[in-house]
């Protein structure tokens, strides 16, 4: 970019080259040296940012590089507390500057760190049960066609494996009604599903099932772009 390009533009800019970091993530977690060229790109970038007042942007940056710290951790290439000290300062930045977009999805990851740190359960549940009441206060609980896997897709299928292995059947009922997809309608009662307790059995069980098989709710293989952590399996995510 020239050196005389306006505040916005410099500022799209950077919005554009942290989606391009983040569309990258995905071939290169297996490749250390790719990833570590990407988290030079990555501090690049939030250098821009913080001496320009990018305050929006710092939220996702952080969380990208907290995505790459936990991919280099697990090949033990950074230590794990680089992991939290970048969470953190996405969560911080996030609260700061409004940037509630991004925010489930950085609990996503400290669940997932806190489940590799072997933190207790309580404490996990306390992450996926905040990431669930952003996506439901963002409206993501509706999953379209489930033939693509955005984010929040992503996020859910996490918080269903967990329900389903640590949650109560309260929360397995509630979790059951509350996702949902263009489906739906051919796939049980409508009006009185709020009070049908064995159709919501039913439809945690195939959705768990889902999950169990290819990680993903709706897919019918490992959707192999996916970033899933290598001890845990569950799914790592950043919007582009």
């Amino acid at each position: 970019c020239s050196s005389d390009l306006s505040f916005g533009a410099r500022r799209h800019v950077a919005h554009i080259e942290v989606g391009l970091i983040v569309a990258s993530l995905s071939e290169a977690r297996k490749d250390v040296e790719r990833l570590k060229d990407l988290m030079t790109q990555t501090s690049e970038v939030l250098g821009h940012a913080l001496d320009d007042s990018y305050g929006a942007l710092l939220a996702r940056i952080y969380l990208t590089l907290a995505c790459l710290a936990h991919l280099l951790a697990s090949f033990d290439v950074l230590p794990w507390s680089a992991v939290d000290k970048y969470i953190d300062l996405s969560l911080n930045a996030a609260v700061t500057y409004r940037a509630g977009y991004d925010v489930w999805m950085i609990y996503n990851l400290k669940a997932i760190r806190a489940l590799r740190a072997g933190r207790p359960i309580k404490e996990v549940s306390a992450y996926f049960a905040t990431a669930l009441r952003l996506l439901r206060r963002s409206s993501l609980l509706f999953l379209g066609n489930l033939d693509l896997t955005f984010e929040n897709i992503i996020v859910l299928s996490n918080i269903l494996r967990f329900v389903a292995e640590h949650g109560t059947e309260r929360e397995k009922f509630s979790l059951a009604l509350e996702i949902r997809h263009y489906n739906d309608v051919n796939e049980g009662p409508q009006a009185d599903s709020a009070v049908d307790v064995a159709w919501g059995r039913i439809r945690f069980s195939q959705l768990e099932q889902q999950v169990r098989s290819h990680r993903i709710i709706g897919q019918r293989s490992l959707p192999e772009p996916v970033m899933f952590d290598r001890e845990t399996g569950y799914g790592i995510c950043v919007t582009c």
